[in-house]
């Protein structure tokens, strides 16, 4: 399932004020990406993986 923009960039703040805690770090795009993907997962009540599988519509919206 696809999130909009702004529940993307909700979390994306969240991981960068600290008020999720990242699995990886920080500093690399995609590890940014893995990390939204594992808040995603948490907040819906899934199974958190380390290898989140972001939908394509979540990977555009992550690149805007």
């Amino acid at each position: 399932m696809s999130h909009s923009y702004e529940e993307t960039r909700s979390v994306a703040i969240d991981l960068l004020l600290g008020n999720e805690s990242p699995i990886y770090p920080l500093n690399q795009y995609q590890h940014f990406m893995l990390d939204i993907g594992i808040v995603f997962d948490k907040r819906e009540g899934k199974n958190v993986s380390h290898e989140p599988q972001l939908d394509h519509g979540d990977k555009e919206i992550f690149l805007s």
